[in-house]
């Protein structure tokens, strides 16, 4: 029973894999960059073919051929893990594009905010001094 419950998660959660990947051309196809965001790109195919794998390998772990079973698990694996260093390759992409406009404005407030504290610090010390006398 408890391969049974396994089988049900991962067809379930290869299933929404899918759906994901569906509604991400679908996405594509209305902005107009189809080709080039899934026909063109191995790691989209990656997304696709992995699910799929695992759907076969759960597949054929009911029927119990467990040469085959291993043969697609171990394949199943590798594109899965395939899977997670394109999503890690993607997301440090856009990281890094958030980080480059971080140092971008901050190279560019930095003397403003620099002057704006050192006119501030004059300012009270000038005020400081008066008040003294």
């Amino acid at each position: 029973t408890q391969n049974i419950e396994f089988g049900v998660a991962i067809c379930c959660i290869s299933l929404y894999l899918l759906f994901y990947q569906l509604l991400y051309c679908y996405a594509a196809i209305k902005i107009s960059t189809f080709l080039s965001q899934c026909l063109g790109n191995i790691i989209f195919w990656v997304d696709v073919a992995s699910p799929l794998l695992a759907l076969a390998s759960v597949a054929v772990m009911a029927n119990g051929n467990i040469e085959l079973v291993t043969f697609l698990g171990t394949a199943t694996t590798g594109l899965l893990w395939a899977s997670i260093m394109g999503f890690f390759t993607k997301w440090w992409h856009g990281m890094a594009i958030f980080v480059g406009g971080v140092f971008q404005l901050g190279e560019l407030l930095i003397w403003p905010f620099i002057t704006a504290v050192a006119s501030t610090i004059g300012l009270a010390q000038m005020f400081l001094t008066l008040s003294l006398d």
